[in-house]
């Protein structure tokens, strides 16, 4: 580990995670800015710009420009929707945009380890929904990136359209199942479609 590294991992805010397995995952999507980031000074032009973790399965993905702008992703970034009980998760499993906008959702590795930034996502009673539901009274990862996205005024979109779950060890069922087809109510409203979350979850 570097040495902001290091001094995060002893010294930053407290995670409700793994500290190195998330700083290692932050670091990869730093990685994949400073590549594109070579390309543009290299006189590259892109368009859109997508960044997917390696250890998620591919369910549903906006196939063309013309679905990724309907869905809004022109002005702003389409992540996908995740169950998080009570809240839409902001997940680091996939991003899509513009590039304007994908350039600063590669740098939230930089704003975790600048210890300026440390009391701005450090919330030091947990989020009010998990706390009640978990006791826990740290900081998620989803909730850093909300703050980081937030802070830096870029826009996000959730899209139904994008669907991802991560992978488990060999042998073991991926851990969500958010991604069947979900069945809307008459009021165009998606039915319960967590239960198999909670019944993993919250044994």
């Amino acid at each position: 580990f570097s040495e902001p590294e290091d001094a995060w991992l002893r010294n930053g805010p407290e995670l409700c995670w793994d500290r190195e397995r998330y700083l290692l995952q932050i670091r990869l999507i730093r990685r994949c800015g400073e590549l594109v980031e070579r390309r543009l000074q290299a006189g590259a032009s892109y368009r859109w710009l997508m960044r997917a973790r390696a250890d998620v399965l591919w369910h549903r993905f906006l196939s063309s420009e013309a679905e990724i702008l309907a869905e809004g992703g022109g002005g702003a970034l389409l992540l996908p929707w995740v169950p998080m009980m009570q809240w839409q998760a902001v997940t680091d499993m996939f991003a899509v945009g513009p590039t304007q906008l994908m350039l600063p959702y590669f740098k939230v590795y930089d704003f975790v380890l600048d210890p300026r930034n440390w009391p701005s996502y450090d919330f030091p009673t947990g989020d009010k929904v998990w706390q009640r539901l978990w006791a826990h009274e740290c900081n998620y990862p989803e909730l850093i990136l909300v703050r980081y996205l937030a802070e830096h005024e870029v826009p996000v979109r959730y899209s139904r359209r994008n669907c991802f779950v991560r992978l488990r060890r060999c042998g073991h069922a991926p851990l969500e199942k958010h991604c069947d087809t979900p069945q809307f109510g008459p009021n165009g409203g998606v039915v319960d479609d967590l239960r198999h979350w909670r019944h993993q979850h919250l044994q």
